[in-house]
């Protein structure tokens, strides 16, 4: 469609808005602001639709995009509807394909100035570069499940318990930060994900604690029993205990009895 302006009239444009016609205006600012925009009515309100920068597009091609505008129009639909339509998938389908690797990255940074300790984000850091980012690394966050996680943590969870726990907690973190930034949905892969013979190991560490309690009460209900039976025949309780601990140590345990 033919417009009033020409190419070395829109070139040699000076501070104003210049009308192309059919809604099509080339605001300049300075040379170095112009800019292509149109304006139309929606609904009987004015709409004003940026396009281009001029001259990084000719008036040529910004007038193929006013026609393709005008046709929208035509046909009831909102060109800056369609637009933001456009951009808004664009960004889901970038968003969608944010790797792990990147979120890890994002994750780190928006925490590590909260830490307190200066070597919480290095471990961080070093923990899933090492176990995590060499099997799920160039995933989308938003494609990995709890299979995936799990062939991370099976080959160590073993070997390293604590340090696949670690891990474990290290990667739910990061896929519930990716989650609330829109990168992925659904549940957290992490929280579900426990290797064959984990439970087994983490019941048989906390009976192992248990055991361990019980004997360091029986030793001291028995050394309460020593040295009342020692007192009841005049004897100080640090007598009764030295033998046992040595003079300072004796000391202390006479004090945490009293």
């Amino acid at each position: 469609m033919k417009g009033k302006l020409t190419a070395k009239e829109a070139e040699h444009a000076g501070p104003a808005v210049h009308g192309d016609g059919v809604g099509l205006w080339l605001r300049v600012v300075t040379q170095e602001r112009r800019s292509w925009v149109l304006r139309y009515l929606r609904h009987g309100k004015a709409r004003e639709m940026g396009l281009d920068a001029f001259p990084d597009v000719s008036l040529a091609d910004t007038r193929d995009k006013r026609q393709a505008a005008r046709k929208l129009l035509t046909a009831g639909v909102d060109p800056i509807e369609v637009r933001e339509a456009d951009r808004q998938a664009e960004a889901a389908k970038q968003a969608y394909t944010f790797t792990f690797s990147q979120g890890v990255k994002a994750y780190i940074t928006s925490r590590e100035t909260g830490w307190r300790n200066a070597k919480s984000a290095p471990q961080w850091r070093s923990s899933l570069a090492i176990y995590a980012e060499p099997v799920i690394g160039q995933m989308a966050c938003s494609a990995i499940h709890t299979d995936d996680v799990l062939k991370v943590l099976k080959p160590i969870w073993a070997e390293k318990p604590e340090t696949a726990a670690r891990v474990r907690r290290r990667i739910e973190a990061v896929l519930s930060y990716a989650r609330s930034h829109g990168w992925r949905s659904g549940k957290h892969p992490g929280g579900m994900a426990r290797p064959p013979g984990a439970h087994a190991a983490a019941s048989q560490q906390v009976r192992t604690c248990r055991s361990s309690c019980r004997a360091r009460l029986a030793r001291r209900a028995g050394l309460h029993s020593r040295v009342a039976h020692a007192i009841s025949f005049s004897k100080p309780a640090a007598q009764v205990l030295r033998p046992r601990f040595g003079e300072q140590h004796a000391a202390r345990e006479v004090v945490a009895l009293e």
